[in-house]
């Protein structure tokens, strides 16, 4: 009688803390936990058990959280650069080389009136133009000089000149010009066109805006390139426009340019 007396006491004390629990799940539902097994859970290192109590107490907020993250994350990665012609950046900067530099000695040699005259009376001779245009020196004391000035000395023809070196360096056949070669191409043929005056030293920069041609084309068709070719069908369809601007006088050496495009 005394032991179910103590049984009885006992359930007694301990049915009003399990009626407690009973009305807590009614009213905040079946996934209610206790408050000290949160703590426990969100003290631990890893966060889930925690990010699953908040979803079920609000629902759809921690799948937007993981679809907003995912968001962020694929727009912080870097875009993909945009495809580039290699060729285009074949040159990065156009410094001159120290067998390129001008020298005073040289410069003063180019720019003095009789030597100016001299070379001038021979350019523009038939039986000389020709064989110049394709690296044929008329006079040897002159030629380096005279080259500083007049290709490495005129920014527009040595970025055309040395880039036109870079890209033959590519081993790869091209099918057309790169936007790099086109853009160089056409400010040489631009600043051609400027050159309307009639004194002997502006036809010794149009004689070189010339050599500088014939040169990135190749004198004869069977040692020419794809690269050679595409470069003078280029210059061929755009040259003219510019050689009507010059003076008369000077458009001849044009009509041998022309006579090694069709060799």
């Amino acid at each position: 009688m005394n032991m179910v007396s103590t049984n009885l006491l006992a359930w007694l004390m301990v049915l009003p803390y399990l009626y407690s629990v009973s009305a807590m799940s009614l009213f905040k539902g079946k996934d209610s936990v206790p408050e000290y097994e949160r703590l426990v859970d969100e003290s631990h290192e890893l966060a889930e058990p925690s990010n699953e109590k908040v979803s079920s107490s609000f629902p759809g907020f921690l799948r937007f959280s993981k679809n907003k993250n995912k968001k962020t994350a694929s727009s912080s990665r870097s875009e993909p650069p945009e495809e580039r012609d290699a060729r285009s950046t074949a040159i990065v900067e156009d410094p001159i080389d120290s067998e390129e530099a001008i020298t005073s000695h040289e410069k003063a040699l180019a720019e003095k009136i009789e030597n100016i005259t001299n070379y001038v009376d021979k350019l523009y001779k038939k039986k000389y133009a020709f064989s110049w245009l394709q690296g044929t020196n008329l006079d040897e004391d002159l030629f380096k000089a005279f080259d500083a000035r007049y290709i490495y000395g005129e920014p527009t023809l040595r970025a055309l000149k040395k880039h036109f070196e870079a890209e033959m360096r590519y081993e790869q056949v091209p099918n057309k010009l790169s936007p790099k070669m086109e853009s160089l191409i056409k400010n040489a043929l631009q600043e051609l066109s400027k050159l309307t005056k009639k004194d002997d030293q502006t036809g010794i920069k149009i004689a070189y805006y010339a050599r500088v041609f014939a040169y990135m084309s190749g004198y004869h068709r069977n040692s020419r390139t794809p690269f050679n070719c595409l470069i003078m069908s280029h210059i061929k369809k755009n040259i003219q426009t510019s050689v009507k601007c010059l003076e008369k006088k000077y458009r001849p050496i044009f009509n041998q340019l022309n006579r090694i495009f069709e060799r």
